[in-house]
C-alpha cells in the first residue's frame, strides 16, 4: 500500500467506528449489484477522486480528494420526502466521522467536504448522497 491508501485506509476504519449500523467499503457497486439487506443497513463507498493541486512534476501531493457514496432502500410504500430524510441522516453521519476524525484522531489528516448531491427523490425507492471529501496534510520539508 502507498502511503495515500493507507490514509485512506485509515478514514475507512474510523467510518466502521463512529458507523458500526453502517456498511462501509472501499468498493464501488451500483446500488442494483448490493444485497438488499446491506442497502436496508446503508452502504458508505469511500474512493479516491483525484488530487486538488497536483503540483510540479515528482512532487508529492499534500491532500487528495475522496468521493463518498452513500446509498441506501427503502420500502415501495414509503415517499420520496422519506427518502430525502434518509439521506439528510447520512449528510449528519458524515457530518459525525469528520468530527471524530479532527477530535479523537490526530493521526487521520485534516478533512472538510466541498460539495455534495443527493438523488433529489428521483431514483425511488433508493436513496443515495454523495460528497466530495478533500483531505489534506502539511508537507514535512528537509
Amino acid at each position: 500500500m502507498s502511503q495515500l491508501d493507507d490514509k485512506i485506509e485509515a478514514f475507512k476504519n474510523l467510518m466502521i467506528e463512529v458507523l458500526p449500523d453502517r456498511v462501509v467499503t472501499r468498493d464501488y457497486k451500483p446500488a442494483s449489484e448490493h444485497r438488499e439487506e446491506d442497502l436496508r443497513l446503508g452502504v458508505f463507498t469511500l474512493l479516491f477522486h483525484g488530487v486538488p493541486k497536483f503540483g510540479e512534476l515528482g512532487a508529492s501531493p499534500a491532500g487528495v480528494k475522496l468521493f463518498l457514496l452513500g446509498q441506501f432502500q427503502i420500502e415501495e410504500k414509503y415517499t420520496g420526502s422519506e427518502i430525502e430524510a434518509g439521506e439528510l441522516q447520512m449528510l449528519e453521519e458524515i457530518t459525525q466521522v469528520l468530527r471524530a476524525a479532527e477530535a479523537k484522531y490526530p493521526d487521520i489528516p485534516r478533512m472538510k467536504a466541498i460539495d455534495c448531491a443527493s438523488s433529489t427523490q428521483m431514483e425511488h425507492p433508493y436513496g443515495w448522497v454523495a460528497v466530495v471529501l478533500e483531505m489534506y496534510w502539511t508537507m514535512k520539508c528537509n
